[in-house]
C-alpha cells in the first residue's frame, strides 16, 4: 500500500509533457527527420511529424526548430497548461533568395505580355493581359492563332462573367455568355502565374537557383529553374528570372514555360512582366454605335 502511495505521489509531481506536430504552412503536410531543441534538449521528428518529451521540470518552454532545407528557423516560448499538451507548428518556407515572403507575393493586378508557340515563343500567341485575378477581371489584346489555323486579333474584357469584346467594325460589343471560340486569357494564364509566386512554398516543386546574378535590360535578376511534380499537369518545368535588388525586389521580371502541348499556348511560353506594383484599373468600355 506504501508503494502504490509513493509511486501515486510521484506521478502527481511529475512535470508537463509535449506532444507536437511539425508540418509546413503551405499544405500543413507532416515534416519528418526534422531536429526540434526544447530546452536545450534535441528530438527529431517522425514520420507523422511529431515528437513527444518526457516529463519536463518547467511549465514555460522554449522550442527550436533550427533552419533546413527549404525552411526557415521557427521559434517559441510555450507556457503548457495542462498534465499532456497537444501542439501543432507551422514551419514557413524558406525563400529561393532568403528574402521576407511578403516580398515575392503573388500581384494584386499585373500587366503581362503572352508569347508562345510549338516550336518558338512568338508563332502562336502574341497577348498583352491586364489582370486583376481576386476581381475577376482582364483585359487583353492582341493576336492568337484557332484551332483551324488562322491568326485572330482580339481585344477583350472581362469582368466576372461579363464579357465586352471587339468586333471587326471596331465597336464594342456586350454578351455574359463566355465566346466558345476566343480563348479566355486570363483565366488561362492565372494558374502559371500563381504557381511561380506559389512554388518555394510548395513542397510538390523542386527548384534550384541555377544562376544566382543575370542580366536583363541591366536589371540584375536571379536565374530560378523550377520543376513541376509528375502528379500536376501545369508544366513540366519553368525558368523564372527574380529582381534581385530595388523597389520591386523579388518580384518575377520574366519566366519562359515549357508545357507538354497546351491546345491553345503550344509547348512553349514566354511570360514578360511589364508592371509589378502598379495598380492597374480594368472597366467596361463605352458601348458607341
Amino acid at each position: 500500500m506504501l508503494l502504490v502511495l509513493s509511486i501515486f505521489l510521484g506521478a502527481c509531481k511529475s512535470g508537463p509533457v509535449l506532444e507536437a506536430y511539425l508540418v509546413d504552412s503551405f499544405h500543413q503536410k507532416p515534416l519528418s527527420n526534422f531536429k526540434v531543441i526544447v530546452d536545450e534538449q534535441e528530438y527529431t521528428s517522425d514520420h507523422q511529424g511529431s515528437f513527444v518529451t518526457p516529463s519536463l521540470s518547467k511549465d514555460s518552454v522554449k522550442i527550436v526548430v533550427p533552419a533546413q532545407d527549404r525552411y526557415e528557423e521557427f521559434s517559441d516560448q510555450l507556457v503548457l497548461y495542462q498534465r499532456r499538451n497537444v501542439r501543432k507548428f507551422l514551419i514557413d518556407a524558406r525563400h529561393p533568395l532568403n528574402l521576407p515572403h511578403e516580398l515575392s507575393a503573388e500581384p494584386y493586378s499585373y500587366r503581362v505580355q503572352i508569347h508562345s508557340g510549338k516550336q518558338g515563343p512568338q508563332d502562336r500567341v502574341l497577348i498583352t493581359l491586364n489582370a486583376i485575378p481576386s476581381e475577376q477581371s482582364y483585359e487583353f489584346s492582341g493576336s492568337y492563332t484557332d484551332e483551324a489555323g488562322q491568326k485572330q486579333n482580339i481585344h477583350m474584357i472581362q469582368i466576372g462573367f461579363n464579357f465586352w469584346f471587339m468586333d471587326e467594325w471596331n465597336n464594342w460589343q456586350f454578351t455574359s455568355t463566355p465566346p466558345q471560340s476566343v480563348p479566355l486569357w486570363g483565366m488561362i494564364i492565372d494558374p502559371f502565374i500563381q504557381a511561380m509566386h506559389q512554388f518555394y512554398q510548395d513542397r510538390d516543386y523542386d527548384y534550384e537557383v541555377i544562376a544566382d546574378s543575370t542580366f536583363i535590360k541591366q536589371e540584375e535578376l536571379a536565374e530560378i529553374q523550377v520543376k513541376a511534380p509528375k502528379n500536376k499537369e501545369l508544366f513540366e518545368d519553368m525558368k523564372l528570372y527574380m529582381i534581385k535588388s530595388g523597389p520591386n525586389q523579388g518580384n518575377i521580371r520574366k519566366a519562359t514555360v515549357k508545357l507538354k502541348d497546351h491546345p491553345w499556348l503550344g509547348t512553349l511560353v514566354q511570360l514578360e512582366f511589364e508592371t509589378l506594383k502598379q495598380a492597374l484599373l480594368i472597366a467596361p468600355p463605352e458601348i458607341t454605335r
